[in-house]
């Protein structure tokens, strides 16, 4: 076990269905130990990685995934309700980063298609050196291909408790490419009506459509 410069291992939270995941699993590999992993706030002065993206997309990715284990209208209701909690979660994060809590906030969209630049991301930001070759054994075993072999063809309420990933995790044709629910999703006009989105595309910087 390795632990920042302050003493403390870092806490890994982020919005549902924003890779958060992912950064668990690199910055667990970085600091050789199994870090705590919450959708929730977690109050403290440690460092934390917190991991956010669209509201839209987090909310239709959630629902069908939820839709594995629950009917429509509940996967429905129960994604809006925790998607919707990540606008206090974000909120009570920035105001421990103003009184100098670390907090590495990390925009999924920035990185989707540079999981390098994550792993820089979290390393560096964390104070954490890693070698070349430790480096490109994360990326490896971290990698998009990696995880979806993992969790493929399992129940969303299945969970891999070595990685993490719930079952069926990675969407098999977007793959969590950004921008693909918010073009395919046949009820978006009636969605950024809703005063929850709204507000959450608001408190995150995102523009509704």
């Amino acid at each position: 076990m390795t632990l920042d410069k302050n003493g403390e291992l870092p806490v890994c939270m982020g919005m549902e269905r924003s890779g958060s995941t992912l950064a668990w699993q690199m910055a667990s590999r970085i600091f050789g130990s199994r870090l705590s992993k919450t959708h929730e706030y977690l109050q403290g002065t440690g460092p934390g990685l917190y991991t956010y993206r669209n509201p839209i997309e987090a909310f239709v990715s959630l629902v069908i995934r939820l839709d594995d284990v629950y009917p429509r209208s509940i996967a429905m209701s129960h994604a809006m309700e925790s998607i919707y909690l990540q606008a206090g979660v974000y909120r009570n994060l920035v105001e421990d980063s103003k009184n100098g809590r670390n907090i590495v906030f990390l925009k999924y969209e920035d990185y989707y298609l540079h999981p390098g630049l994550l792993l820089s991301k979290i390393s560096e930001d964390l104070d954490m050196k890693i070698t070349e070759r430790a480096f490109d054994k994360i990326l490896y075993e971290t990698s998009i291909d990696k995880n979806e072999k993992v969790s493929r063809g399992k129940n969303f309420g299945d969970i891999d408790t070595e990685t993490q990933l719930h079952g069926n995790h990675i969407h098999p044709i977007s793959r969590g490419r950004p921008g693909f629910f918010i073009e395919s999703y046949s009820r978006i006009d009636d969605l950024i009506k809703d005063e929850r989105i709204i507000e959450l595309c608001s408190t995150f910087g995102y523009n509704l459509k």
